[in-house]
C-alpha cells in the first residue's frame, strides 16, 4: 500500500529539472541535491521502506531514468517504484544494535528480555565488545564500552543496515518511552541549574552500533548522539525498576486490545522522544504533536484539539485556559519564532497533558474501532443529563429503524 504523499505529487517540475540539469551520465550538483529533497517529501512511498532505503530509492531511481532516455514524470515515477520493489524483494538476514542505557543497578541487573528481540543486560556480549574496540571504528574510548551504563541489544530480521538500524531503534525507543512515562508523569514542576537536560530518566548512549548474528560489525559507521548529555548518578531504586517493570507489563497488556495500536506506539514514540531532547522548544514542539495525532485531528481544527484533550479531564475552567496558553505558545514558536525566554515549564506542563492522552487511549482504546472514532467519542462534553437524553435519543431512533427495516422485508 502507498504512503499518500504530503503535497501534490506533480513530478513535471521536478523531471523537467533533471532533463535540463543532465551533464551526460550526471547531473548539476544543486538540481540533483533540490530533487532528491522534494521526492522525498511528496513521493508516494510503499509501505516498509525505511527512511535511508527511501533515499537510496530516489537516487538511483533518477539515474535509473535518466538511463531509459529523457526524464519524463512517468518515467521517473516507474524507475523509483523499480527501486522500491527491488529493495523490498531483499532476503532478510539477522542483525543486532548494540547500544547502552543511562542507568545501573547493584550489583549489576539480572539479564531481561523484552519483546522485539531487546535484551538487557549489565555489559554487551564478548563478540560484541571485541567488535567495538575495533580501531577502524574510530569511536571514541569513553563511549566504546562506558561502564556506569547498562547494555542493551535489540536482534532484529531486516533487508539493510537502514531497515535494520531503524527497527531496532524504533523497538528500544518504545520501550524506554514507556520506562520514561513511568518516570516521568510522576512529575508535576521541575527546576533544573542546566537549561539543555533532558527530562529523560531513560537516555540513550552516545553511540550505538549494528552487528551481525555473529557479532561482526554489519557497517563500518557507528550512529552518534550529537545532543547526548550523559547521566552520572546512573543508579536505580528497586522501586524505581519495579515502576517501570509494571508500566511495561501493564501498556503491553493494554495495546493488545487497542484496534488503532499503531497510532498509539506512534504517540509514545513521539512522546519519549520529546523527553530525549535537549532543546526544549523542539520537545514543546514534539509533546503538542503527539496532542495533534491522538486527538484524531492530524494537526488541524486546534479549537477541537483543546477541547478534545479538556473533555479527559475534571470540567473547570483554568484546564482549558492553560491548554489555550499552551496552544498560544505553540503558535508564537511555529509562526514568529517568538518562544518564551524560559520553556522547560511549559513543556513540563504541556507534558501532563500528553500523559493523559496516552493513558486514557491505552486504557480505553479498546472500546474504539479507530483513532477516529476515539476521538468523536471525545467530542462528547455536554453535561452528563444532556447525554443522558441524547443516548435516549439514539435508542428510540435504533428501535423505530429496526421497525421499519422488518416491515420492508415483509413486503
Amino acid at each position: 500500500m502507498a504512503r499518500k504523499a504530503k503535497l501534490p505529487a506533480d513530478l513535471d517540475p521536478l523531471a523537467t529539472a533533471l532533463e535540463e540539469a543532465r551533464r551526460g551520465a550526471s547531473f548539476d550538483a544543486l538540481i540533483h541535491h533540490e530533487a532528491v529533497a522534494v521526492l522525498l517529501s511528496i513521493y508516494p512511498f510503499l509501505d516498509g521502506l525505511a527512511e535511508g532505503e527511501r533515499r537510496s530509492a530516489i537516487v538511483s531511481g533518477i539515474s535509473r531514468a535518466a538511463e531509459s532516455g529523457p526524464i519524463t514524470a512517468r518515467s521517473l515515477k516507474d524507475a523509483v517504484r523499480r527501486e522500491e520493489t527491488t529493495l523490498l524483494g531483499q532476503p532478510q538476514t539477522t542483525f543486532v544494535l548494540a547500544t547502552h542505557l543511562s542507568f545501573t543497578r547493584v550489583g549489576g541487573p539480572v539479564p531481561r528480555s523484552y519483546k522485539g528481540g531487546i535484551e538487557i543486560t549489565r555489559h554487551l556480549p564478548a563478540s560484541l565488545r571485541r567488535a567495538r574496540l575495533e580501531p577502524s571504528l574510530d569511536i571514541a574510548d569513553v563511549d566504546r564500552l562506558p561502564v556506569h551504563y547498562s547494555a542493551a541489544t535489540v536482534k532484529v530480521r531486516a533487508r539493510t543496515v537502514a531497515h535494520a538500524f531503524q527497527q531496532a531503534q524504533s523497538r528500544l525507543d518504545l520501550l524506554r518511552a514507556l520506562w520514561n512515562y513511568a518516570h516521568a508523569r510522576r512529575t508535576i514542576w521541575e527546576s533544573h541549574s542546566d537549561p539543555t537536560a533532558p527530562i529523560a530518566r531513560i537516555r540513550l548512549g552516545r553511540v550505538s552500533t549494528l552487528h551481525t548474528a555473529s557479532g561482526a560489525l554489519a557497517s563500518p559507521m557507528y550512529w552518534f548522539q550529537p545532543d547526548h548529555r550523559d547521566v552520572t548518578s546512573t543508579w536505580l531504586s528497586d522501586a524505581d525498576w519495579q515502576r517501570m517493570t509494571r508500566m511495561v507489563r501493564s501498556a503491553s497488556q493494554k495495546l493488545r486490545r487497542v484496534p488503532y495500536r499503531a497510532e498509539v506506539e506512534r504517540g509514545l514514540l513521539q512522546y519519549g522522544r520529546a523527553l530525549d531532547a535537549t532543546d526544549m522548544e523542539t520537545a514543546f514542539l514534539k509533546l503538542w504533536s503527539v496532542l495533534e495525532l491522538l486527538t484524531g485531528l492530524g494537526g488541524e481544527r486546534y479549537d477541537d484539539l483543546v477541547s478534545r484533550t479538556v473533555f479527559l479531564f475534571k470540567p473547570d475552567k483554568l484546564t482549558e485556559y492553560v491548554l489555550a496558553h499552551l496552544r498560544h505558545q505553540r503558535n508564537e514558536i511555529v509562526h514568529l519564532g517568538t518562544a518564551q525566554e524560559e520553556m522547560r515549564p511549559l513543556v513540563v506542563q504541556l507534558k501532563r497533558y500528553v500523559e493523559r492522552m496516552l493513558s486514557v487511549q491505552m486504557t480505553m482504546g479498546r472500546h474504539f474501532m479507530s483513532l477516529d472514532e476515539a476521538g468523536r467519542f471525545m467530542d462528547h462534553s455536554a453535561s452528563p443529563e444532556v447525554l443522558r437524553r441524547q443516548l435516549d435519543l439514539l435508542e428510540r431512533a435504533a428501535r423505530f429503524r429496526r421497525i421499519r427495516l422488518r416491515r420492508v422485508r415483509r413486503k
